[in-house]
């Protein structure tokens, strides 16, 4: 599956390249709603502010 997906990769790349612009490409490019589907970004989001929430206070 790695393969298939570096190879649609590269098409779309040198059409990209080709064209000068993405308009021909668009039909064929994942929606960011669904990327945010597949990695479960809410959920990551959450856990990544959690993780830069300390303080600096006394540690000066």
């Amino acid at each position: 599956t790695q393969r298939l997906a570096l190879k649609n990769v590269e098409d779309g790349l040198r059409q990209i390249f080709k064209d000068g612009h993405q308009n021909n490409v668009i039909d064929k490019m994942q929606t960011r709603k669904r990327l945010y589907e597949l990695v479960d970004y809410e959920k990551y989001s959450e856990f990544d502010s959690s993780i830069f929430k300390f303080s600096k206070k006394g540690h000066e």
